[in-house]
């Protein structure tokens, strides 16, 4: 982080710093790549010739620093209290006479922080109170207690107008990309002790355009490759079970949704949302289209309902009209608390298909599919508390 010690002002010669620590000590740029392979040689030299620390001196009574001792091959033991010989091996520490273990660490700390003031006071590199950097007082600022919250919140809300308005209609497009042509062809524990809090605040960089290009480039294939195929496959499956009719009376593509095979196997699982207050088919496969992804489900109701789209814009339709008929009927005229239990459920429930085919491909197939029958009951179980609970005052 050559660039960041410099904004800073701690710069020191390498050769002098690696000699002082001990180690190899490689000057690195990451923004623009300088040093990254001399890095990579020298961690590969680390590792084939492995070094430990074996103990510290206590502090000098002059305030000189002690210097490390490092076991391995063509290690210095100036400054050792003993010195380990033979293969690299980590030596325990030899603790006085009479003192107890914690103390004995309490001193190894004492050794190894002046060491470590000596060797940044040698070059130049004491950090001087008030000194704060502008990432310093970036961090401040969204870390404070009262003015990081609203600034997360607002930070949150601005995403999340960035994935709707913004995305919508690049994802209208993208899908008539894949939609059009596919529907053509088939239509047409352990304890541990407990330990302080440690987070590392980095400085904020500019990243380069290179960087953020490749970056994007690599997630967006990861993605497209292992999510992609799983979405397409599963709308081409749901769009061939809306075309098959059940009976000879209709022909393929020209059933209503009731009669389909979709129709058929969403009134089959209907029952299982009776307890909720929605065992209506046309709430089922609201649900099995909302698992591929979240922003069908409204749209997936207007299809079952067989409502158009209203000419006027400002026209609410009547798709609201219906779904609350639909919700009272279902739940014995507490629509209101079915309603909600539908939006519990739809928010519980799984994300998407995309984030079950990224889990599988992360984790494995077995880890994927308990994770995915754990959301499912969990989603089921809220459902159905929340309806019998709202159903008394609805």
């Amino acid at each position: 982080m050559s660039d960041i010690a410099a904004q800073a002002g701690d710069v020191a010669p390498v050769e002098k710093l690696a000699a002082a620590l001990a180690v190899a000590v490689v000057d690195v740029n990451p923004r623009t790549g300088a040093g990254v392979a001399e890095l990579a040689r020298v961690v590969t030299d680390a590792l084939a010739a492995p070094s430990y620390v074996c103990g510290f001196e206590a502090p000098a009574t002059d305030s000189t620093p002690t210097i490390p001792v490092l076991a391995g091959p063509g290690c210095r033991c100036t400054g050792a209290t003993s010195c380990c010989s033979g293969p690299a091996h980590p030596a325990p520490p030899v603790p006085r006479e009479g003192a107890a273990p914690r103390t004995e660490e309490l001193a190894e700390a004492e050794a190894l922080f002046t060491w470590v003031e000596g060797v940044m006071a040698e070059f130049g590199m004491s950090e001087e109170a008030g000194s704060a950097t502008v990432s310093d007082k970036i961090d401040r600022f969204l870390l404070h207690p009262l003015i990081g919250i609203p600034v997360f919140l607002g930070l949150m809300w601005v995403l999340f107008q960035l994935t709707t308005a913004v995305a919508e209609p690049i994802m209208d497009w993208a899908e008539s990309l894949v939609t059009g042509p596919v529907m053509r062809a088939i239509v047409g524990d352990g304890k541990s002790r407990k330990e302080p809090l440690l987070l590392v605040l980095p400085p904020y960089q500019v990243p380069r355009l290179a960087v953020i290009g490749a970056s994007t480039g690599r997630r967006v294939w990861s993605f497209v490759s292992g999510a992609g195929t799983a979405i397409v496959a599963t709308l081409a499956v749901v769009w061939v079970l809306q075309a098959i009719p059940m009976s000879s009376e209709h022909r393929v593509a020209e059933v209503p949704v009731t009669e389909s095979l979709y129709g058929t196997v969403a009134e089959g699982i209907s029952p299982v949302f009776a307890p909720a207050g929605y065992g209506s088919w046309q709430a089922a496969s609201a649900l099995m289209t909302g698992f591929v992804a979240k922003e069908v489900v409204v749209g997936n109701m207007a299809q079952s309902f067989a409502v158009e789209e209203p000419e006027d814009p400002h026209d609410a339709g009547t798709l609201g009209e219906k779904i609350r008929a639909n919700f009272d009927e279902s739940s014995g005229g507490h629509g209101k608390a079915a309603a909600l239990a539908f939006l519990i459920f739809v928010l519980s429930y799984t994300p998407c298909l995309a984030t079950v085919a990224e889990q599988k491909r992360m984790l494995g197939f077995k880890i994927a599919g308990g994770t995915l029958v754990v959301q499912l009951a969990i989603a089921w179980a809220l459902s159905v508390g929340v309806f019998n609970v709202a159903k008394v005052w609805w």
